[in-house]
């Protein structure tokens, strides 16, 4: 089973209808349908759909589903997680707990042509993605989860709403060049992404995991 997700819209756009169409006989052809936006839930969809999609595995396990009878409980061994994020600004120490004890309610949302009031919300999405590093780590599976970020954008890359044909290169860019760089993990004491050594590119772990779920197809189907 392959759980995914598809962002229909950033925090800064209005709500977006959508609707889910299915394909499956016997079946409404519209599944379902709602608004969404992801201020009303999640400011990081992809972190936060890497622990969804995993408690969703766990539920299936409890309830005793055929495709998930040859995996135990908490055994990350069987999951591989692959984590795309969409790109953040690069972290600067600009503010200090001295400083935002001064602030009113106009600080908070506008201090510096920044919006430190974001902060609070990011927050989330950094809290999910480390709890998820944790958990592979604890349990000896820290190769089965990927996290490819680019955490140092500056200038019109880190925007949300520039999309001019110069910037759209430049993402491009980023992301052929994100591929090229080793693989980063939590550290666990500091919180922030170090490369790891001895795991190679980007790339070439993208390419493993494709192995390994090539492996996974093709044993199934003998």
């Amino acid at each position: 089973m392959h759980f995914y997700q598809t962002c229909v819209s950033v925090h800064q756009l209005p709500p977006h209808i959508f609707r889910l169409i299915t394909s499956k006989p016997k079946t409404p052809k519209t599944k379902y349908s709602g608004v969404s936006t992801s201020s009303t839930v999640e400011l990081q969809p992809t972190t936060q759909s890497t622990l969804v999609a995993m408690n969703q595995v766990t539920k299936e396990i409890f309830a005793k589903n055929e495709e998930f009878q040859h995996i135990k409980n908490m055994d990350c061994t069987k999951y591989l997680v692959i984590s795309l994020g969409t790109g953040s600004a690069k972290q600067e120490n600009k503010y200090s707990a001295a400083m935002a004890s001064k602030w009113g309610r106009l600080h908070w949302l506008y201090n510096g042509a920044n919006m430190p009031l974001m902060a609070f919300i990011q927050a989330s999405g950094d809290m999910v993605d480390i709890h998820a590093s944790v958990l592979f780590q604890a349990l000896h599976s820290e190769k089965n989860y990927l996290r490819i970020e680019a955490d140092d954008l500056e200038g019109n890359a880190a925007s949300v709403d520039i999309s001019t044909e110069e910037n759209m290169k430049k993402l491009i860019q980023i992301g052929q060049e994100l591929l090229k760089k080793r693989v980063s993990r939590v550290n666990l004491d500091k919180g922030v992404y170090e490369e790891v050594k001895g795991e190679g590119t980007n790339e070439e772990a993208l390419i493993r995991f494709a192995k390994l779920l090539s492996d996974e197809r093709k044993a199934r189907q003998e």
